[in-house]
């Protein structure tokens, strides 16, 4: 089962999401970036 995972990310972070969101899918769930939704083709490779 998927799990969804909120990735609270600080501004001085920002560059880095893209980096943070693959970490959490290499995990095996799917990040949630509240200001920053799913890229369609990233919830594809999760699902």
């Amino acid at each position: 089962m998927v799990k969804l995972v909120y990735c609270a990310t600080p501004a001085r972070l920002a560059n880095r999401i893209k980096d943070i969101m693959d970490l959490v899918t290499n995990e095996g769930n799917a990040p949630f970036i509240l200001f920053r939704l799913f890229l369609m083709r990233d919830l594809k490779e999760i699902l």
